[in-house]
C-alpha cells in the first residue's frame, strides 16, 4: 500500500526504526494490531512516537481507553508544535522562557533529544536566566554538563534548592569529592 512503498526507502539504516513506527501506525490505522506489533518489535519504548503507536495498536484491538490516550497525546504534541511556533518567533533573549517550557514539554512526552536541545538553545538565548540552567540540569544525560548547569543556576539564584539538589544527586552518582574528580558509582546490589 501507499505508506509502504514511500516508507520502503528507509527499511534500513537511521530512519528504519522510525520508518516501522509510522508502518504499525499505518497497520493500526487499517485495524491490522498483527501487522502492527510485528512491526513494533524491537522498538524501544520511550519516546513519543512509539507511546502514541501503541495507544494507537491499542485502539485497533478494541481497547476503550486507548482512544482517550490518542487524544491526549495528540493534544500533547499539538502544544509542543504551538509552543515551538511562539519560541521561534519570538526575539532573543525573550525567547529563552518559551524554549524552557518547549524543553520541558518535550521531555514530558518523552523526547530527551529534543529537550536538551530546547535546553540548551534557551541558555544560549538568555545565560542569565537561572530557569534555563536548572531546565538543562534536570535532564538526564552528560554528569558534567548538568553539574555545570546546576551550578551556574545556583549562582544566578542562591536560593534555588532544586538546583542544589541536582547537584548534589549528580556529585553523589558520581562520588564527586571536589578534588579528586568523578569515580562512578558501584551498581546497586541486587
Amino acid at each position: 500500500d501507499e505508506v509502504h512503498r514511500r516508507l520502503g526507502p528507509f527499511s534500513e539504516g537511521e530512519g528504519a526504526v522510525t520508518a516501522r513506527i509510522w508502518r504499525a501506525r499505518a497497520a493500526a490505522g487499517a485495524r491490522d494490531a498483527a501487522l502492527a506489533h510485528k512491526l513494533m518489535e524491537g522498538v524501544p519504548e520511550e519516546g513519543f512516537l512509539p507511546r502514541i503507536a501503541r495507544a494507537e495498536i491499542r485502539r485497533a484491538e478494541g481497547d476503550p481507553a486507548a482512544e482517550d490516550a490518542v487524544k491526549g497525546l495528540r493534544a500533547a504534541e499539538d502544544g509542543v508544535r504551538a509552543l515551538g511556533r511562539q519560541a521561534a518567533s519570538a526575539p532573543w533573549p525573550q525567547a529563552a522562557r518559551l524554549l524552557v517550557q518547549l524543553a520541558r514539554a518535550s521531555r514530558d512526552l518523552g523526547e530527551m533529544r529534543d529537550a536538551g536541545l530546547y535546553a540548551r538553545l534557551a541558555v544560549e538565548a538568555d545565560p542569565d536566566l537561572a530557569d534555563a540552567h536548572r531546565t538543562l540540569a534536570a535532564l538526564p544525560g552528560q554528569p558534567f554538563l548538568r553539574l555545570r548547569s546546576a551550578a551556574r543556576a545556583i549562582a544566578l539564584d542562591p536560593s534555588d534548592g532544586e538546583s542544589r539538589r541536582i547537584r548534589d544527586g549528580v556529585r553523589a552518582r558520581w562520588k564527586m569529592d571536589g578534588s579528586a574528580g568523578a569515580k562512578p558509582a558501584a551498581p546497586p546490589a541486587r
